[in-house]
């Protein structure tokens, strides 16, 4: 089953029925926004989520390869982003055993984000379209799965204001017990089987009509195909000037100048 927002398509019925009732339930939401507030053309907000070794690297791969085919401006970002000083702590927790409050962490976490904010909004307002693995969600459904009573959802969403909002979420959605199944799980803190159970109860609280749900267990070509569906009507949508939301009430998030970058390109059908 695919679902989007309150949309839900069966596996019986014909691809190109999914995805055109993927990018219609999406593009309703956004041509709202159009109609009060436009803006000038931008890249999208495009982020994967879900719980480790769903496989959000290798569809995130496949949707930067399939729009650089279609001459789209892409850039693709993975958070944490183990580059930054912030980030390097940050890897040191993850793998190293390094020891710290659950509040100083998930405050790393929510700083390497927002140390990446204003190239973010630079790159998006000069036409560029990012596509993330992870972002902000995974920030509140992993602290909140910890179950630290300050550290609630409500909570650990406030100290993202300010981030942008995705123009589209993708889920991929996996049994946590086919997940650890994979190769490699275990090799970080987070990955543990009754953890990774709460992570996915915590993303299930944070979806939205931006969000699409995947059944991660298919096989790639065939998510990608459904990937594709919802993600080329987003970059289109941006293209033609939707504003950027902010996180978490979609408000209009003003972009800066981006007189000196090259305005988004049209989406072309790859040869």
């Amino acid at each position: 089953m695919t679902a989007f927002g309150a949309v839900r398509v069966w596996p019986r019925f014909p691809r190109a029925s999914v995805v055109k009732c993927l990018a219609r339930s999406i593009l309703s939401v956004h041509c709202k926004c159009v109609a009060t507030a436009p803006c000038a053309p931008r890249g999208a907000l495009i982020v994967f989520e879900g719980i480790d070794r769903c496989g959000k690297s290798t569809q995130s791969n496949m949707l930067v390869n399939t729009l650089r085919s279609r001459r789209v401006n892409v850039e693709h970002w993975r958070f944490p982003d183990r580059s930054t000083k912030i980030g390097q702590k940050i890897d040191d927790y993850l793998h190293n055993g390094v020891q710290q409050d659950d509040t100083a962490v998930h405050l790393l976490f929510t700083a390497n984000r927002f140390e990446k904010r204003n190239e973010m909004l630079r790159l998006l307002a000069g036409g560029t379209t990012l596509v993330l693995d992870r972002y902000s969600y995974s920030g509140v459904a992993y602290t909140a799965a910890k179950g630290v009573p300050h550290l609630d959802s409500e909570y650990c969403r406030s100290v993202e204001v300010g981030l942008p909002a995705a123009d589209l979420v993708v889920f991929m959605a996996m049994p946590p017990e086919q997940a650890a199944a994979r190769g490699g799980f275990g090799a970080e803190r987070y990955e543990k089987l009754d953890f990774q159970r709460k992570v996915a109860q915590q993303y299930e609280a944070l979806k939205d009509s931006h969000w699409l749900t995947l059944d991660a267990t298919l096989q790639p070509e065939l998510i990608h195909q459904q990937v594709m569906g919802a993600a080329l009507p987003m970059v289109e949508n941006a293209a033609r000037g939707a504003p950027l939301g902010r996180l978490w009430d979609y408000r209009p998030l003003e972009l800066p100048a981006s007189a000196e970058v090259a305005q988004p390109s049209a989406v072309a059908e790859s040869a």
